[in-house]
C-alpha cells in the first residue's frame, strides 16, 4: 500500500512545472496529502551591475515570485488540496533537497525542461541533481508528454 502524506512540488511558474503541477494536485488529492509548494530564489550575481541595481532585481524578482506562489497557493487551496506555500533563496537543487529532508516529504513532483545536448551542458538539470541527492522518491515530469493525469 502506497502512503503519500507530504508531497513537494518545486516549481519555477515555467510551462514544465505547471505540467508538473497537475501532476502534483492530483496526487494530493487522492491520497489526502499535505502539497507543499517550493519556490526558490537564486540571487543575481551579477559583477558588471551596480550592486544597488542587483538588489532592486532580486528584491523585485522575489516579489513577482511571492505573488505567483500565492495564487498558486490560493488555487489549489480552492480544490480542496491542503497547501502550504515556502519561499527559500539560494541554489536551487540544494534548496530543495534540504527542505526535503527538513519537511520529511514522502514524493517530489517536478516538471524537467528537457535540456540535452549543449543546453544541458550550460544550464545543467536541477532535476537531476534533485533525483540523485533526494532524501525519498522522484517523479520527474517532462514537457509534451503523454499525460495519465485529467485536469
Amino acid at each position: 500500500m502506497i502512503k503519500l502524506e507530504r508531497i513537494l512540488h518545486p516549481t519555477d511558474f515555467s510551462p514544465a512545472s505547471r505540467n508538473a503541477q497537475k501532476y502534483a494536485a492530483s496526487f494530493a488529492r487522492t491520497f489526502a496529502a499535505k502539497l507543499y509548494l517550493l519556490c526558490v530564489s537564486q540571487p543575481l550575481h551579477l559583477a558588471f551591475l551596480d550592486p544597488l541595481m542587483v538588489q532592486d532585481l532580486d528584491t523585485t524578482q522575489e516579489a513577482a515570485m511571492r505573488e505567483n506562489l500565492d495564487r498558486l497557493r490560493a488555487d489549489l487551496s480552492q480544490q480542496g488540496i491542503q497547501v502550504e506555500a515556502v519561499m527559500r533563496r539560494g541554489s536551487t537543487s540544494l534548496e530543495i533537497v534540504s527542505f526535503a529532508k527538513e519537511a520529511e516529504i514522502d514524493l517530489i513532483i517536478m516538471g524537467t525542461h528537457g535540456w540535452s545536448g549543449l543546453e544541458h551542458i550550460l544550464l545543467g538539470s536541477t532535476a537531476e541533481v534533485v533525483v540523485r541527492k533526494a532524501p525519498c522518491p522522484v517523479l520527474t515530469v517532462r514537457p509534451a508528454v503523454h499525460d495519465f493525469v485529467e485536469v
